[in-house]
């Protein structure tokens, strides 16, 4: 038990390792009360961690609250069922520990961590109910205005009222304070006294374990333990047995199948939480895999977390590289995948591109001509594939690219026609007020009843799955009435994918066709980590068959990018409108001089991947430049600090310098941009105008990023014509010297040094 519980732990406070300057601000709301008349000098300190949960977690309510702390078959803890306890309830727990610490030898003095939404108020509180206690003890809380905690408008329910709300002005402030006390729970290292109901709670009692490194006794006032998520009824938990290992009881092992997601309904949740039956299923679930692990094992086959026994392995044969349709195509449907586009409409004028860019940007789809249509969108092909999210977390480089690519590959793989009607499923580029549009949608009839299967890497015999074969679902597909609601997001940014139109009320060819589509689970971890034909940015976690660690890094991305740039060419096509305004934020591009582009991520990308500083772009501007005396640079980047230090330093090389104007989504700290506030439709479209206007230039400087991956598939010349900063070339010497290999090559690639001096000057050996 205690292992486990602290491996997770200790992953629990690596998420949550906060950065210095939260430090600082910890320490400057930190405040002590103690009496030194009661306290000695020669005791040993015992720390306890205290969560007392009140505000929203008993609807704002400041009495009614319970007098005895709750046992273990008590309610589930959901909104509206949750309670709240009176102060004594927690000193109670408090005199308990003092009672059996007077029974050692060594004089100990509770120095307590307070954490709660009314610090100041409670403190009196317990003060008048126990002035002995409250005089013995240090309590330790941090000190914010009580008024931050009064946000409940008077003219909403408070039962329907949280601290997240969206009405609630104080949610900034609050989720500082909230960060803040979790890092003050994990200071309570020998007791917790609170509520494990409560994530909050949990997480704070997690945080103490893993300080301690060791197990930190509690007493819980919610009748929650340690293996028992907040909605259950931890009673019936353990009468059921249904917790059947630790992972079980930390992480409540979830297994994917449409019988547990689909057993209870929303009513009986708020009455009963998820059920004991979910539990049993889980354990089920769990105790399946971890037969199969052991036969596995007994096999000699490595044991891989992720197994899936059941998925077909499969083979570059199986998903091919070129991704050709098995189907004949006609000349006919050869031209519905070709975009007509009218260049000579394009503008570079500085007037014209002022009253452009100063126009607000349009929120309605575009009416342009589309993809030829065919009256037979569905013949020779098995169905459609709908394509309706990326991954959550993703922004526009991610969603538009990686993981389009990804599905449209496995259209192809499996000849279903694709279409792309996006979902508020990935909330970074999902626009509500624009792409929620409730005038927008359609309505079409189709087959039901097809499922996406699950298959696996050859050299993976046991593990990590990704998206495979079709299947039905039941024996007979039935024809249903399917509805899409709002834009679909695509239409917005590029032209169609295929020429499949559900309104289109003459074309009867994939009436008798099945719709299909991926869940969730296929598309992260499947496509994300998982599918080998899906390219990835950099290195993060991943199997080493798609890994592959000891491929060079240069090679291993620009494997990716090949068999990536067939699918954008074929498939991902900007719109008219991005097209005009890529060229306004660099009209230079339209020109026969060369430029260099420069993306430049701070943003969010720190500690996942390097920062690259600006002072090591400043010698590549100055050195295209001088090769280049009439060449301009385009910098794409989402930090208001990097353009304005361009401005202020670089002198007459910041004058070459061309952004995208009226730029909102830039960020003057660690906030990624899409996290500022601005409308997600506007930061889709100023990323994708980067992405564009990048793709456009003769020589590229970067690092790690979907954005600049997608440019690469955009334009996939510039492979050869870029340097990136932040990637280990793998020459095995210091970075002093890989920065100066680095910088030779570019100066070789302007024209300014040969290869044989190039590699003179590295002092390599020529490889072959």
């Amino acid at each position: 038990f205690q292992m486990t519980l602290l491996a997770y732990c200790h992953i629990s406070r690596i998420t949550l390792q906060l950065r210095p300057f939260v430090l600082d601000l910890y320490q400057s709301h930190l405040r002590e009360v103690s009496d030194p008349d009661h306290n000695e000098s020669s005791a040993i300190p015992f720390k306890v961690g205290l969560h007392v949960r009140r505000g929203d977690a008993c609807g704002h309510s400041k009495t009614g609250y319970e007098d005895v702390a709750s046992k273990l078959d008590s309610i589930p803890q959901v909104s509206h069922l949750r309670k709240c306890y009176q102060t004594n309830v927690y000193l109670k727990a408090l005199r308990k520990i003092l009672k059996n610490l007077k029974k050692r030898k060594e004089e100990y003095q509770l120095v307590v961590y307070l954490a709660t939404d009314h610090s100041s108020s409670l403190l009196k509180e317990i003060e008048e109910a126990d002035p002995d206690l409250y005089a013995s003890t240090t309590w330790m809380y941090l000190e914010y205005s009580r008024d931050l905690f009064d946000y409940l408008p008077k003219e909403l329910d408070p039962l329907a009222y949280f601290i997240e709300s969206p009405e609630n002005p104080n949610k900034a402030v609050l989720g500082e304070s909230a960060i803040l006390d979790i890092h003050h729970l994990s200071h309570g290292i020998d007791a917790f006294v609170g509520h494990l109901g409560s994530r909050f709670g949990k997480l704070g009692w997690y945080q103490a374990i893993s300080v301690r490194n060791g197990f930190v006794p509690f007493f819980t006032v919610d009748g929650h333990s340690a293996c028992c998520d907040i909605d259950e009824n931890c009673g019936k938990m353990a009468k059921d047995g249904a917790i059947v290992s630790m992972e079980n009881c930390l992480g409540l092992f979830y297994p994917q199948i449409d019988e547990f997601r689909n057993n209870q309904t929303e009513t009986d949740y708020w009455v009963d939480g998820i059920g004991a039956t979910h539990r049993k299923l889980a354990a089920k679930a769990e105790r399946v895999w971890r037969k199969n692990r052991e036969d596995a094992s007994a096999s000699g086959i490595p044991n891989i977390w992720c197994t899936n026994l059941n998925a077909n392995p499969a083979t570059w044969d199986y998903y091919p590289n070129s991704g050709s349709s098995t189907k004949k195509k006609s000349r006919v449907d050869e031209e519905s995948t070709i975009i007509h586009d009218d260049e000579s409409s394009y503008f570079t004028s500085s007037k014209q591109c002022q009253v452009f860019i100063e126009k607000d940007i349009p929120t309605s789809l575009p009416e342009l001509p589309l993809r030829n249509k065919t009256n037979g969108a569905c013949d020779g092909y098995e169905g459609i594939f709908h394509i309706r999210f990326g991954d959550v977390g993703g922004a526009s480089g991610t969603v538009f690219f990686q993981f389009m690519v990804g599905q449209l590959l496995w259209a192809e793989q499996h000849n279903y026609k694709p279409w792309v009607h996006m979902n508020g499923k990935s909330q970074v580029i999902y626009d509500d007020e624009v792409h929620g549009n409730p005038k927008e949608g359609a309505k079409f009839t189709m087959l039901d009843g097809m499922k996406i299967g699950w298959a696996r890497h050859p050299e993976e015999p046991l593990g990590y799955t990704f998206p495979g074969v079709p299947f039905k679902r039941d024996d007979i597909l039935q024809r249903k009435k399917f509805r899409v609601r709002g834009t679909g997001v695509w239409n917005h940014y590029f032209y169609p994918v295929s020429d499949f139109n559900p309104k289109d009320l003459n074309d009867k060819s994939c009436r008798n066709k099945p719709l299909v589509t991926m869940d969730y689970d296929h598309v992260l971890p499947g496509l994300h980590s998982h599918a080998p034909w899906v390219p990835h940015p950099w290195r993060y976690w991943m199997p080493d068959y798609i890994q592959k660690p000891e491929t060079p890094m240069k090679s291993w991305l620009d494997d990716q990018r090949k068999r990536a740039t067939k699918v954008v060419q074929k498939y991902i096509h900007f719109g008219p409108y991005l097209k005009q305004r890529a060229l306004c934020a660099h009209p230079a591009s339209a020109s026969d001089e060369p430029s260099l582009g420069m993306h430049i991520r701070h943003g969010d990308k720190f500690p996942s991947r390097d920062r690259i500083e600006l002072k090591k772009f400043f010698p590549y501007a100055k050195a295209f430049l001088e090769a280049h005396p009439k060449g301009t640079i385009y910098l794409a980047t989402d930090s208001a600090l990097v353009y304005k230090e361009i401005q202020e330093t670089w002198d007459d090389v910041g004058a070459r310098v061309y952004v995208q104007p009226a730029v909102q989504g830039l960020s003057s700290n660690d906030t990624a941009a899409f996290d500022l506030g601005v409308s997600k439709h506007r930061t889709n479209i100023e990323a994708l105008t980067d992405i564009l206007a990048l793709s456009k230039c003769k020589y590229l400087l970067h690092g790690w990023s979907a954005m600049t991956e997608a440019v690469f598939f955009v334009n996939p010349k510039l492979m050869d014509h870029a340097v990136d900063l932040e990637m280990d070339y793998e020459l095995g010497i210091t970075e002093e010297v890989a920065d100066e290999a680095k910088f030779a090559y570019f100066e070789y690639l302007l024209g300014g040094v040969k290869k044989n001096a190039l590699i003179k000057k590295l002092k390599l050996k020529k490889k072959k």
